[in-house]
């Protein structure tokens, strides 16, 4: 069941779509991806940078950059236009809107990117992906990377110290599926 279903059944209250209040954001750029790196510790991906490496020559080719939002303590990542910490949630969702793509874990982001359904690739890992996937959108417009679960079930806890599930995903697999989502060639033959 997922978490919204389950909200529903304790609460009463019917699912619908949100209303949020979009505040603009003087952004300087036209086409662009919206990134969420970070998050709860067990939802923060370890090798962003490497997925940033592969995917950054391609998307300028493309004429996309990279937007990265989150909290003004959390980690800048490079080659990313960084607006950690000057954005308020009314703010996001105004770039989430704009966005030609949103690249996330499982957050607050990945789920206003479905409201609009956005194109997105979500990173899930302490749950399952049924559970918490964006309830809204087009769903042949997301692609959903989490851990291979033959392996190993989610942990449900929010810190799973250093041997995160997370981490199993391969960063060209999230790269070729932002690539996939944005209809651009992706010829990576590196693992």
């Amino acid at each position: 069941m997922h978490l919204l279903q389950s909200y529903s059944l304790q609460s009463g209250q019917k699912i619908k779509k949100i209303d949020i209040l979009e505040k603009y954001y003087p952004l300087n750029v036209d086409k662009f991806i919206l990134f969420h790196p970070w998050t709860k510790p067990s939802k923060c991906y370890a090798y962003w940078q490497d997925v940033l490496e592969i995917i950054t020559p391609i998307l300028k080719e493309a004429g996309l950059l990279i937007v990265q939002v989150g909290l003004a303590n959390e980690q800048a990542l490079p080659n990313c236009i960084d607006l950690r910490g000057k954005t308020t949630i009314n703010q996001c969702a105004y770039l989430t809107s704009k966005a030609s793509l949103v690249l996330c874990c499982d957050s607050f982001i990945s789920h206003l990117s479905g409201h609009y359904d956005i194109p997105r690739v979500i990173l899930i890992s302490n749950n399952y992906s049924k559970c918490v996937e964006p309830w809204f959108g087009d769903k042949n417009k997301q692609i959903i990377l989490e851990p291979d679960r033959t392996k190993r079930k989610p942990s449900f806890s929010l810190d799973e110290g250093p041997n995160k599930q997370i981490n199993e995903i391969c960063p060209e697999t999230i790269a070729g599926s932002v690539c996939k989502l944005l209809n651009i060639p992706f010829n990576y033959p590196y693992e």
